[in-house]
């Protein structure tokens, strides 16, 4: 009778497997990591705490951000005499936060949450009418986009200045550069002069 309940325990106590092995480990490395920080709970709230406070502020900081661009962006259209919508207050951050960076429509929408195709063209047009944006002609084939002087205006557009295109990153870029006047022969009439540079961006060359 013994002998018959030993061996219905050896069948009932399976050997123990590598994984349960390693899961008892890591609860043992818990458990000796929790006596190790207890006695220290003190400190170890306080360098919490100044985290979290941390994380908070930094959340603000952001906020405060956010809140102060789309303030300005109300401004603007509210200057131009332009319906302000949601819409175009998020288009329109979106050119304020990346002043001298050139845009197609593409890299708009990638950083809109949620969007209908033809009210974005319809925005973008209606901000170039309005000479918020104007286009940043490049030498490439795609057309890109970049924030207004503030002198432009539905009537002209002032922004006389070249664009550079990085030949690392692609990436387009306003610059404060004069273009010198050119002249061609009288039986040409000039309107507009676009200048286009090509090279290594700042960001790149670091």
């Amino acid at each position: 009778m013994t002998t018959s309940n030993r061996g219905d325990a050896n069948q009932l106590c399976e050997p123990i497997t590598p994984a349960e092995k390693k899961m008892g480990n890591i609860a043992q490395c818990i458990a000796q990591a929790m006596d190790n920080v207890l006695p220290h709970r003190s400190l170890f709230f306080s360098i919490f705490f100044k985290l979290q406070m941390q994380c908070c502020c930094k959340y603000k900081s952001i906020k405060r951000t956010f809140v102060h661009m789309s303030q300005k962006a109300e401004d603007l259209l509210l200057s131009k005499s332009i319906r302000k919508t949601p819409f175009r207050v998020k288009v329109l951050d979106i050119f304020m936060s990346n002043r001298s960076q050139a845009m197609d429509t593409a890299m708009v929408e990638q950083r809109l949450d949620d969007f209908d195709r033809i009210t974005l063209y319809r925005t973008i047009k209606k901000f170039e009418e309005e000479g918020i944006i104007h286009q940043a002609i490049d030498g490439t084939n795609e057309k890109k986009y970049a924030l207004c002087g503030e002198k432009c205006s539905s009537h002209n557009h002032t922004d006389n200045h070249a664009h550079f295109v990085c030949s690392s990153c692609s990436q387009t870029s306003c610059i404060e550069y004069t273009i010198p006047n050119i002249s061609a022969p009288a039986e040409y009439q000039v309107d507009q002069v676009h200048i286009a540079l090509k090279g290594i961006c700042p960001s790149c060359q670091a």
